[in-house]
This record gives C-alpha cells, structure tokens and sequence, in this order.
C-alpha cells in the first residue's frame, strides 16, 4: 500500500494487474479501469467492448458530483427552514403556556396598579434570559449530534466530513434571537386581554 485517499462516495482498492498477481491472488478481474493520457474518449467504440458496461470521463464525473451536491444543497436548506418553523412554534408555545399559568399573577399586578408595559417587562424578559440560557447548550450539543447524524445515518459508501463555519454559529444565534423577539411581540398584545374579574376567581 502506497497511499490512503479519501473519498466522500464509493470505497475500493487502486491496484494495477502486476501488484494483484504479485500478491498471488486470484485471477485479475477488475471492476473499474482508471486510463490516462491517449485519444480514447468515452462513446460507443469503448462502451462495445467486451465487459465494459460504462465509460465516463473526469469532467462528466465532476459534473455528476456537482449536481449531487445541488440536491443535498436543496435538502439541507428544506431542512433549515423546517427546523426555523418547529423553534417558532416552540417558543410559542412555551411563552403561551408561561402566559397562562401567570394570568392570576399579570391580573393581581394590574390591580395593583402595574401598567401593561410594566407587565410585559416582568413577563417577556424572562422569556429572553431563558432563550439566552439555552443557547449555550444548543451550540454544545450541537456538533456531537451532527457528527453522530453523519457516523449513522448515512451508508457505508458515503462520507461527509462534519465541519460548521463561523457563519454558521452566527445564523444560529441571530434566527434564535429573532424567533424570541418575534414571538415576544406576538404574546405582547395578549396582554390588553387579562380580565382582572375572571382570572382571579378561585378555582373550583
């Protein structure tokens, strides 16, 4: 073995006709010819030979590969935009059911004398320091799970190196931060609907 090259699709063994017999094998029948140099181009003289199945040459294999990497590039932004929705509608909800178990807290205040600004404040920002305690934990779990994605879920013939860019972290923290905000002015207009006579009736 002379060198180790890493490939993202398909996996094999480069070995000429001599170092196969050499190693005292059994008959040479190979799978796949590499050729360099010549005149010969892929077309149908080559593809009617005998046990040749395929010819292609290495722009036609760029070509291919690029037009994979479009899908995936396809997919992976699909996946972007569903994960933003799902972190929307949780946060959402979360700020929704926090809401709601305050209510008779938001009515006590009003009576009191607090205004709805004040109310928001009270209320919101703990929506904000609970997202910015999150945060740190998202960006730790991160990697280990996208690693563990690209060692399970995909086949054995496919590699993807796991690398994420400083933009990537930057996105990450601006789209989380803007889903709280957003969500934080959505819930803000509930706030003029806090019935002080109903929310603090006892519960039967």
């Amino acid at each position: 073995m002379e060198q180790i090259a890493d490939l993202q699709l398909n996996q094999g063994v480069y070995m000429t006709r001599s170092a196969w017999q050499m190693l005292g094998l059994s008959p040479f029948m190979p799978t796949h010819a590499l050729l360099r140099g010549g005149t010969l181009q892929p077309g149908p003289v080559i593809e009617e030979m005998e046990g040749v199945s395929t010819a292609r040459t290495l722009p036609q294999e760029r070509d291919t590969g690029t037009a994979t990497l479009q899908i995936m590039n396809v997919i992976v932004v699909l996946l972007v935009l569903f994960s933003g929705a799902l972190e929307l509608v949780v946060f959402y909800n979360l700020g929704q059911l926090n809401f709601s178990e305050r209510i008779r807290e938001l009515a006590t205040l009003k009576v009191l004398g607090f205004t709805r600004r004040e109310m928001k404040k009270l209320v919101l920002r703990e929506n904000i320091i609970i997202t910015l305690m999150g945060l740190p934990l998202g960006l730790m779990l991160g990697p280990p799970l996208l690693q563990l994605l690209l060692t399970y879920g995909l086949p054995n013939t496919i590699q993807f190196v796991s690398y994420i860019g400083p933009a990537s972290w930057l996105y990450t923290l601006g789209i989380t931060m803007v889903f709280a905000f957003l969500v934080n002015s959505i819930l803000g207009a509930k706030f003029k609907s806090v019935n002080m006579v109903e929310a603090l009736k006892s519960v039967e």
